[in-house]
């Protein structure tokens, strides 16, 4: 048998399964998890403009827990105990809602709450490094968030979310899951 025909043969049999294939990346998808958007989502998301040393990034689990990371370097804020720069910090965890279906692709839930590392504005010095807490970017005003799912018409999506994806405008299609922070107006897109 030639390489063609294993190749599809593997793939038909992935999908009766209950693999599903996307990105070269293989995501199964149990039947208890069939009505729960987060057990069909990738687990890492990330909110940057792609420019500047900061970028908050999310790990997100099955039942709409997540762990949280934000960082945001200014190496020219030096001073005598921290010759490389500045850095502000927050790792933090928390959870949404369950999620209630719109639309074919859209998702809306709350953040049911948020909990921070370290006091805000706190400062701390290591390795010649000033690091200060902060709050997460990417949450302010969090009340409502959106799950946009891949193949979302850009056309229907909030501007303020198409934003913050890279080259949005070469897409008539949304080409990735996102998730989008209303009140604050920040999206978060995944990643691998």
């Amino acid at each position: 048998m030639n390489k063609k025909i294993i190749t599809i043969l593997l793939m038909f049999s992935l999908i009766l399964s209950g693999v599903s294939v996307c990105s070269g990346s293989y995501t199964y998808v149990s039947a208890s998890s069939k009505n729960n958007i987060f057990a069909k989502m990738p687990k890492k998301f990330t909110f940057s403009s792609g420019a500047g040393g900061w970028s908050t990034d999310i790990k997100l689990t099955d039942n709409g827990r997540f762990q949280g990371k934000y960082h945001d370097s200014d190496l020219g804020d030096t001073g005598p105990k921290y010759p490389n720069g500045t850095v502000y910090i927050c790792n933090f965890s928390g959870k949404f809602t369950k999620p209630k279906r719109i639309n074919k692709y859209t998702y809306s839930m709350k953040l049911k709450y948020i909990k921070k590392k370290g006091k805000v504005g706190k400062e701390y010095y290591k390795k010649g490094i000033k690091y200060i807490y902060s709050d997460p970017y990417g949450f302010d005003d969090a009340k409502e968030f959106r799950i946009y799912l891949p193949g979302s018409k850009m056309t229907k999506l909030p501007d303020a979310f198409k934003t913050w994806l890279y080259g949005a405008e070469k897409f008539n299609k949304l080409p990735c899951y996102g998730i989008y922070n209303v009140g604050g107006k920040e999206g978060f897109f995944e990643y691998e």
